[in-house]
């Protein structure tokens, strides 16, 4: 079952390991699970074929004689696809180890901060999920990579950030390169990234069946950092992944 839809995503990975892969999920709305599961019903194939088109542009490889030239460009691109193999591994291990945090949301956090950490190389990141009455988000794990700790438990109110509240439930992905002058993430600059040394943000808003309940976040400590679109496609996908988690545990 799925064998063809199953090549598409094998295509896909050779062409640009994961941030492809998460290209193909995003235009079919068919994850690579799904897709394995699926019957190769005719429009599902010809959606996927169709899917292929843009990806084969956007992830197409570069002809060896232009490579071969350009050392520089080279050198580049070796370390991209070995960069995108050991995020592929990583995943794999991730999605081979679900039965041992698929219902434990505590172990799921936990898993979801040290992946992040590892593939995005970035030192915090966190989940924060409101509360009741959404007046907060509330810290559920942040995980520190330089010390591999593990906290929890501070808040955010609304009422203190409103501009970073409004923004966030708007975008895909919030991606601050300065954090202390983008618009969505300057209200936290002296209470907040001052002090943690923080200076560039990403978050990614989690969705659960049409309602925002939280927020998956990466701070990195140091000289302000340009994220690129690998990096807030993979955001992307953990966020889905943890709303995928909630939803199937009833959990928001």
């Amino acid at each position: 079952m799925g064998q063809q839809l199953q090549r598409f995503y094998r295509e896909a990975t050779e062409l640009g390991g994961i941030p492809a892969r998460t290209k193909l999920s995003i235009i079919t709305k068919i994850s690579s699970i799904e897709a394995s599961i699926l019957e190769d019903k005719p429009e599902l194939v010809n959606s996927f074929a169709k899917a292929m088109e843009h990806i084969r542009k956007e992830f197409g490889k570069a002809p060896e004689s232009s490579l071969s030239n350009n050392p520089l460009q080279k050198s580049s691109s070796s370390t991209a696809q070995a960069d995108n193999r050991k995020n592929l591994n990583l995943l794999n291990d991730f999605f081979a180890q679900r039965e041992l945090y698929i219902r434990n949301a505590d172990l799921l956090f936990y898993r979801v901060t040290e992946l992040l950490s590892q593939m995005i190389q970035v030192e915090r990141v966190s989940i924060w999920l409101y509360n009741a009455d959404h007046s907060a988000i509330v810290c559920r794990d942040l995980f520190t990579k330089s010390d591999a700790q593990h906290t929890a438990g501070a808040m955010l109110e609304a009422k203190m950030f409103p501009r970073y509240f409004a923004t966030i439930r708007t975008e895909r992905c919030l991606a601050a390169n300065n954090a202390h002058i983008h618009p969505g993430t300057s209200e936290f600059s002296e209470p907040y990234l001052k002090p943690l040394g923080i200076n560039s943000m990403l978050d990614v808003p989690i969705w659960v069946k049409g309602e925002m309940v939280g927020v998956l976040c990466h701070e990195h400590v140091g000289m302000p950092r340009n994220w690129t679109a690998e990096e807030e496609q993979l955001a992307y996908l953990m966020a889905n992944i943890l709303a995928t988690f909630m939803e199937f545990n009833q959990m928001s």
